[in-house]
């Protein structure tokens, strides 16, 4: 976790330059074909002069994300995935601002090519259906535009069939806020040996940033959200009371 090579490039597949790929896929619970859930996988790609993205030494811009169906809440969280993931209202924006990144990188390195060093941007958004009634959207995101290191997080909602946010609170069970944020500290403490000196702010508040688990939430921060960056992503697990 206190690294950033654990995040970065794992699982890119290559793409050529301004590609729209769409496959199919589906969840790999059993009943989840009876009750209509599925997705189609969109991946847009743009590279600079023709090099492979993903490869060592080549500049390129990605966004790989399913496109749900079957299902009455399909394109609320289609919609939930554009806007609040992928930050766009339409898969034309997606390929405008590959263009400008590949744009913005030739710019930026047109009169200093001798420091020239690679850009990525690439975000995987997928897609699973828990319980029969849950769809988890979980988004990885890793970039990099020069400075002293990448960016990178992960980021979890949670919905219902019917395309309605589904609140921590549901796996949380009767526990009140301060509870919560008591049980999510001993987690962190847990976790660091430099304890609460590493967090920012003194507190580790519940978020919406989760995924359910057996009898409990999986909370998750990035770098910055409650630690430094150096403290990479944090995963914390609260039991259900």
């Amino acid at each position: 976790m206190k690294t950033v090579s654990r995040l970065l490039r794992a699982g890119i597949f290559l793409a050529a330059a301004f590609i729209l790929h769409t496959g199919c896929g589906s969840d790999q619970n059993n009943d989840a074909g009876d009750m209509g859930f599925g997705y189609e996988n969109v991946k847009i790609t743009s590279v600079y002069k023709g090099c492979t993205a993903g490869e060592d030494g080549c500049t390129y811009y990605t966004v790989d994300f399913p496109v749900l169906k079957g299902f009455d809440g399909a394109d609320s969280i289609n919609h939930a995935i554009m806007t609040g993931f992928l930050e766009v209202k339409t898969k034309e924006e997606i390929r405008y601002n590959a263009d400008e990144f590949i744009e913005l990188y030739e710019k930026t390195y047109r009169d200093a090519p001798d420091e020239r060093l690679p850009w990525y941007y690439f975000s995987q958004t997928d897609v699973q259906l828990l319980y029969d009634s849950v769809v988890q959207v979980h988004m990885n995101i890793n970039e990099y535009t020069g400075g002293a290191h990448a960016n990178f997080g992960e980021y979890y909602r949670n919905y219902n069939l019917k395309g309605e946010q589904i609140d921590y609170s549901t796996f949380t069970g009767e526990m009140t806020k301060g509870e919560l944020e008591k049980e999510l500290m001993r987690a962190f403490i847990a976790q660091f040996d430099e304890g609460k000196s590493l967090l920012l702010e003194g507190i580790v508040p519940p978020t919406q940033n989760f995924f359910p688990v057996e009898d409990g939430v999986m909370f998750v921060y990035n770098p910055y959200d409650i630690a430094p960056f150096s403290a990479g992503v944090i995963k914390l697990r609260v039991s259900r009371r």
